[in-house]
């Protein structure tokens, strides 16, 4: 399987492209700065590329078999529709391409149920005061791909942490996964890899935490 791997000079798609080579997979991973990816292997092609500009979208997509798309925005880019306009650069090239599979991830904290498992603090302060807009993109993001005629999973992970992977995790469908609200990186892009072999969760949202 070829994987196009947006977003992979990011803190999970770095994580994501190296599992998927170890996986057996040939990766495309799309960089605005490809020298940034310090990966290398013979089944791992760097393509410069920005998910708001359609035409280098289109070119990474051509001959790949999925997307993993880990987007995320820098610092000062709030107001870059950096979620909603990639995401719809890249369902285009899907189609264009006719590729079917796709694993992307947003946020436990879009859903508005009371359920999921986020401190109040975050709820109450944090998404309102700092993430506002960001958030309300992410959502945009969500709608578009759960409206596409293809094989989409959206993975929703809670509080995201660096350097301390268990090598498990918990998926559910749906909003939260009980007791934890934590994942880190590393474990949230193997779930994405081993979803992208499995299929346990096409035209679902799931949480994934440990």
């Amino acid at each position: 399987m070829k994987v196009c791997v947006f977003g992979a000079t990011g803190s999970t798609g770095r994580h994501a492209v190296r599992l998927a080579l170890e996986g057996g997979q040939e990766v495309v991973a799309v960089c605005r700065r490809p020298e940034a990816l310090d990966v290398v292997h013979e089944r791992l092609e760097k393509r410069r590329g920005d998910v708001l500009d359609a035409v280098s979208v289109t070119e990474a997509v051509a001959g790949c078999d999925a997307v993993l798309s880990a987007l995320g925005m820098r610092s000062g880019e709030r107001d870059r529709l950096v979620y909603s306009e990639g995401m719809r650069h890249i369902l285009a090239a899907m189609a264009t391409h006719g590729v079917r599979r796709l694993i992307a991830v947003t946020a436990a904290g879009l859903d508005p149920s009371p359920d999921y498992q986020l401190p109040w603090i975050f709820r109450a302060i944090i998404e309102p005061l700092f993430l506002k807009p960001v958030f309300a993109d992410m959502r945009r993001m969500e709608a578009l791909v759960r409206e596409a005629d293809i094989d989409w999973t959206l993975v929703r992970p809670p509080g995201l942490v660096s350097g301390k992977p268990r090598g498990r995790w918990q998926v559910r469908a749906g909003v939260g996964v009980p007791g934890s609200a934590q994942i880190d990186r590393s474990d949230l892009a193997g779930f994405m890899v081993q979803e992208l072999s499995e299929g346990a969760w096409i035209r679902q949202g799931v949480a994934v935490a440990w």
